[in-house]
């Protein structure tokens, strides 16, 4: 990378700033080193997030595998999680449940994925505007509890973003 090269983008020591190598870090790289950190670095971040160490290491994973779809342009409108990330009580109310071997469980779908989002995204900025997320997931649905479930939410209502939003910085 040019950027390395450059003076104001060095140390004293001649080694890129922290802000170049996280410029430069991968998604993949990111998970690493947040899987990596230690608990009481871990636990300090998820402090900013609002959330559990577990909780972090589980959404991001969970963010970077999402990403790596949208990148390899695969289809993420139907995607089924193999490896659900952790889901907070408090979103069960909106997410389609599904039988499982021990009885139901939340579902695995995309809508688990806009919670992780939203919340991540929330306790950063406040003021994000969801509005294209939310046109996306309202088109999608097309006003239908059917659909709206086969992306993992309980119905229409329950993929309203801006409710979840609301809901999401209320407890925050």
């Amino acid at each position: 990378m040019p950027d390395l090269k450059k003076k104001e983008n060095q140390n004293r020591d001649g080694f890129p700033t922290v802000w170049l190598a996280i410029d430069s870090l991968m998604f993949g790289g990111l998970v690493t080193i947040i899987t990596t950190m230690s608990k009481r670095h871990l636990k300090r971040l998820a402090g900013y997030f609002n959330c559990t160490g577990n909780e972090l290491i589980s959404w991001i994973k969970c963010l970077n595998f999402i990403r790596n779809i949208c990148a390899h342009n695969s289809d993420v409108i139907d995607i089924k999680l193999n490896t659900v990330p952790l889901i907070r009580q408090s979103w069960e109310s909106n997410l389609y449940s599904i039988k499982g071997k021990n009885g139901y469980r939340p579902t695995n779908r995309l809508a688990v994925v806009i919670f992780v989002l939203v919340t991540l995204v929330s306790a950063v900025n406040t003021k994000y505007r969801w509005k294209d997320i939310s046109s996306n997931i309202k088109n999608i649905c097309a006003g239908n509890d059917d659909k709206a479930r086969m992306i993992g939410f309980k119905n229409f209502e329950s993929a309203n973003i801006k409710k979840i939003v609301n809901n999401v910085n209320a407890l925050n």
